[in-house]
């Protein structure tokens, strides 16, 4: 299954005159803030849009794109092909209707194939009693659930936990294996997770890899295909509050 969220990337605008361009057509000049995956992605679409043509520079406070994707390709050193993903990891529903698994295909970024939920438990280095893992994960479905009706407010997924009164599951170390899994899922901590998070939509399909790691996706975005132009991109460029005053347009736009 996979999970799809509505991101959104900060965009400021400015139109100008383009001197060089023979019919004087307006030029849209946009710096986008941010070089994650919702950012490298408005910034490729700008450019590919056949209606207007676009200055597109590209901000990123970090040394590097992708944002939440980053795949460390010195985690293991002396290892041929020891990448690592610290972000990003699976292609959840890998048919071609999820646009990532369709954007691998167009790029020729290569993928493989797994199954996400098989998955071995360890407990005391033996693999965990089914029957104790399955009551464990059927418990702390009931206590999403209870979470997801509640009305607290915004508050963290973990202090609603703790408001219905789940200290002592909260201590009980095969439940929070469900925990830590849910926490890799959300990509934050159960305690920064808000209580009112609304889930996801599911598409269906296999699981896969991207055995070179999935900042190919980044790099794909960034670079264009053959013969498209590449994005601008600043690194280490920090944005601050003075930056958006006398700016003509601030659009926050949902990718």
């Amino acid at each position: 299954m996979a999970t799809v969220r509505l991101l959104s990337v900060l965009l400021l605008v400015t139109v100008g005159q383009c001197s060089s361009d023979k019919d004087a057509k307006n030029t849209v000049n946009v710096v986008i803030i941010g070089a994650g995956i919702s950012g490298l992605s408005a910034g490729r679409y700008l450019l590919r849009s056949a209606k207007h043509k676009f200055n597109v520079t590209v901000l990123e406070a970090r040394g590097r794109i992708g944002g939440r994707v980053w795949t460390n390709k010195d985690a293991i050193p002396g290892l041929t092909g020891g990448d690592v993903d610290y972000g990003a990891s699976w292609i959840h529903g890998s048919s071609v209707s999820n646009p990532i698994k369709q954007f691998a295909l167009d790029h020729q970024i290569a993928t493989k194939e797994t199954n996400f939920e098989d998955v071995t438990v360890l407990w005391k280095e033996q693999p965990l009693n089914e029957t104790t893992l399955n009551a464990a994960g059927a418990t702390f479905k009931q206590m999403k659930n209870k979470v997801a009706n509640s009305n607290f407010g915004n508050i963290s997924f973990y202090a609603a936990l703790e408001k219905l009164g789940y200290q002592q599951q909260l201590n009980d170390s095969v439940l929070n294996w469900f925990l830590a899994e849910y926490e890799a899922d959300e990509g934050a901590t159960a305690r920064l997770v808000s209580s009112q998070d609304g889930g996801y939509r599911k598409m269906d399909g296999k699981d896969d890899v991207i055995p070179g790691g999935f900042a190919q996706v980044a790099e794909s975005l960034c670079n264009g295909s053959a013969g498209e132009q590449a994005l601008e991109v600043r690194l280490n460029e920090t944005v601050r509050e003075g930056f958006f005053r006398g700016s003509p347009h601030c659009i926050r736009m949902p990718i």
